[in-house]
């Protein structure tokens, strides 16, 4: 946040509490009613005249090194101000406005613990100078301490209910403590006391956006634009409000405008792309997602959404699709390859040789023995619920929504939001190929299970395997959903099926085991590992599942062996660490216990369980200690 643009305007004056303990001279008090006059609201050319008059009439005197302190600072010479400062509280401690100015000083030089404290300081002597809590609610801000920052800006409009800048800058804080009905409440009072306050009605709209009021949001920003028409992020954002009520015309229109006012500028090149995409406009939105990469090569977003429009221009191309899919076909990715060939042969329905081409890789798929699959694994905690691990997409097309980002937060008197993978009414975009096959309803599927969507995920899951009863990864991403919901009998069957269907798929055996053992069947979920890891023996996830299994039976040898061939599968595995010394616990090695617990905190210093463990462990120890030294 940029200081320097919420400077406060007010007009009132800083008291000082007291004066050096020599002897009042008439150069003396003439200087102090100078340094008075300077405090009024002039404009800042007079500031420095008067200024400088102090140092010529009373060279010696604390304003007059204040007056130095502040010239140097118009100056930027912030570090030597603060040096005239320290002269000017040494002369005299009381003055409350020399720790003010030297705050100011050393927040610009970035000492904002000494900014701090020199504010406190100031208000101590004089605790009625607003200016003092406005500046400690700007410094709060920068430090994103946003419930510091609100508690001195209220008290600022307690003692000051007339100023607009701080109703506005109060909202940031507010909507950044995720109180939108108080930033707005605070962008309207701002509002009414400065009708052409256009950052106001700029954050009002960005306020209105998070809580999807998208016409009220876009009315404030058109405001702001009446009254300051050169604002690119305002565009931006009235764009992206526009996508939310799919004005995809009016959107772009806006993006334009954004992008003649900063050219330069990635996100809104992506966010046009965005538009043009959703008006089918594949090739001119490919252009704007390479123009944001040129802009910004690590442009995740605006990588992936390019990605997902050159899959859509390839689809609409048969000779790319059999192309394609002969490349899939080539790396054994049957599924994919006749997918290709479907939305191939529906563009071009007289072409037998994509026909026979795709029957026979239907029936390659059902003799397959091997298909490269996903790494998934169901991990699970010590004493802890256990939780599925994220599914990895093995399909090479990837079904994605289009992203748009809004502004990056400009001044202090504005604020990013975010915009949503989604539309407005939360349905997920489909293809514009048509209507979507058993491969873009699983994607479907994995995006939804990846945000924690499960009953959607288990929707489009649904459909995939409708359309599609071989389909083995469905199956298993469809139990991994169901585990969410604590359906372990439905997770079972969906990964029996997956089973059926592809015997060498391990990634179920080993979500099956996770599912027998959340129902207590200890040596079937056993049993299930084994054979995960006599087809994948290099997976570390493998042994700690079923070393949680043998802990379940008591076997906590067996355990600790399979936690060390996780450990030594991978040297970073913290959980197991942690899984390792609650073993060792139970066979009283407590110091080996603790040893474990240790390394799991250095690899991982945030772990709590390790951290209630390593404690309950030493104290374990010292009871033994104990109990061996009373005998």
């Amino acid at each position: 946040m940029n200081r320097k643009t919420i400077i406060l305007l007010l007009t009132l004056s800083i008291s000082i509490s007291a004066l050096e303990s020599s002897p009042e001279s008439e150069t003396y008090l003439k200087a102090k009613k100078l340094y008075e006059q300077s405090e009024a609201g002039i404009t800042s050319s007079k500031k420095i005249y008067l200024m400088n008059e102090i140092i010529k009439i009373s060279p010696d005197s604390v304003y007059a090194f204040i007056a130095r302190g502040y010239i140097s600072g118009s100056r930027n010479d912030h570090n030597g101000a603060v040096e005239f400062y320290t002269r000017a509280i040494s002369l005299n401690p009381e003055v409350a406005s020399a720790y003010f100015l030297r705050g100011e000083s050393r927040n610009e030089t970035g000492d904002h613990t000494g900014a701090i404290s020199d504010f406190n300081k100031s208000l101590e002597l004089n605790p009625d100078n607003v200016r003092v809590y406005y500046s400690l609610g700007n410094l709060y801000m920068e430090l994103r301490h946003f419930s510091n920052a609100e508690k001195n800006y209220t008290t600022v409009i307690a003692k000051n209910p007339d100023h607009s800048n701080t109703f506005n800058n109060r909202g940031i804080a507010r909507i950044n403590l995720n109180n939108i009905t108080g930033a707005i409440s605070d962008y309207s009072k701002a509002i009414e006391l400065n009708p052409k306050y256009s950052k106001a009605y700029y954050n009002r709209g960005n306020a209105l956006y998070k809580i999807k009021k998208f016409k009220e949001a876009i009315a404030d920003y058109s405001r702001s634009i009446e009254i300051k028409n050169d604002d690119p992020d305002a565009f931006n954002n009235r764009g992206i409000a526009k996508l939310g009520l799919k004005d995809y015309t009016g959107s772009l229109n806006d993006y334009n405008r954004a992008i003649e006012l900063r050219p330069e500028y990635p996100k809104l090149y992506n966010n046009r792309g965005v538009a043009k995409f959703n008006l089918k406009s594949y090739p001119e939105a490919f252009a704007d997602f390479t123009k944001a990469l040129e802009l910004k090569s690590d442009y995740t977003i605006a990588y992936k959404n390019r990605n997902i429009t050159q899959l859509l221009i390839d689809d609409s191309n048969p000779g790319t699709l059999a192309k394609r899919a002969e490349q899939k076909a080539a790396k054994n990715d049957y599924a994919g390859a006749i997918d290709d060939y479907n939305k191939a042969i529906r563009l071009n329905p007289e072409n037998s040789g994509l026909v026979y081409s795709r029957n026979l890789l239907q029936q390659k798929l059902k003799e397959a023995d091997t298909v490269t699959l996903n790494k998934t694994s169901l991990k699970t905690k010590p004493e802890k619920k256990s939780s599925t691990a994220e599914n990895k997409k093995t399909i090479e097309k990837s079904l994605k929504n289009s992203e748009t980002e809004l502004s990056d937060e400009k001044t202090a008197a504005k604020t990013d939001t975010e915009s949503p993978a989604e539309n407005s009414n939360g349905n997920t975009k489909t293809s514009a190929a048509g209507q979507m096959d058993y491969i873009l309803y699983y994607n479907l599927g994995l995006a939804k299970h990846n945000v924690k969507k499960f009953k959607q995920a288990i929707m489009y899951y649904d459909k995939a395997i409708a359309l599609n009863n071989n389909f083995f990864q469905a199956y298993n991403n469809r139990g991994n959903a169901k585990i969410e919901f604590n359906d372990y009998s439905g997770a079972i069957a969906d990964y029996n099926k997956a089973i059926r269907i592809n015997p060498r798929f391990y990634q179920a055996y080993n979500n099956r085991g996770f599912a027998m053992f959340k129902q207590k069947r200890y040596a079937d979920s056993i049993n299930d590992y084994n054979k995960a890891i006599k087809l994948s023996s290099t997976v570390p996830e493998l042994y700690y599942n079923r070393g949680i299994s043998q802990a379940a039976q008591k076997k906590y040898k067996s355990a600790i062996d399979d936690y060390s061939r996780s450990i030594k599968l991978n040297p970073r595995y913290a959980a197991a660490y942690n899984n390792r010394g609650v073993a060792k616990s139970r066979l009283n090695d407590y110091p080996g216990a603790a040893d474990d617990f240790k390394k799991t905190l250095q690899l991982k210093p945030g772990d709590k369980d390790a951290k209630v463990n390593l404690k309950d462990v030493k104290n374990s120890y010292m009871n033994v200690a104990d109990m061996i030294y009373r005998y």
